[in-house]
């Protein structure tokens, strides 16, 4: 786990869990590149 979630061709963050397809991605399954703690935790 611990992919990188893609939108439009950009890397928009990382995946906290597995995301299905055609599930909503938010900040309840996505973690931001930006925030000082994201680390892979897996």
């Amino acid at each position: 786990m611990c992919d990188y979630v893609i939108k439009y061709g950009h890397v928009i963050g990382r995946a906290k869990r597995d995301i299905r397809v055609g599930e909503y991605v938010h900040v309840h399954n996505v973690e931001s590149l930006t925030a000082v703690h994201s680390v892979c935790r897996w």
